[in-house]
């Protein structure tokens, strides 16, 4: 039994909370929008990180082979362009400014 010099810590009761009152609406629009801007960066940061880990480095290889392919692929018609240029039109024939 407690004594009344013992100090008894109260474990399950709650410090009593003051009713809670309705914000106005402009400032239920302002917590709201302060709300949705933070999710927003949040989700942006969420993003940018998820991006970077899983979809970019299969991103970057996928370019580096395209470029690679244009590069050959443009050194392959330049080469076949001066294996087979006659006179000053090359391969690629008349221009469609060209008059005459």
């Amino acid at each position: 039994m407690p004594t009344l010099t013992e100090v008894v810590p109260q474990t399950d009761a709650a410090p009593a909370a003051a009713p809670a009152r309705p914000l106005p609406e402009d400032r239920q629009e302002q917590l709201l929008q302060r709300v949705l801007q933070h999710v927003d960066k949040l989700l942006e940061q969420r993003l940018r990180e998820t991006l970077a880990d899983t979809v970019l480095p299969g991103l970057r290889a996928e370019i580096e082979a395209m470029v690679r392919e244009a590069v050959a692929d443009g050194r392959a018609a330049g080469a076949a362009g001066l294996s087979g240029a006659s006179g000053a039109m090359g391969t690629r024939g008349a221009s469609p400014d060209a008059k005459g």
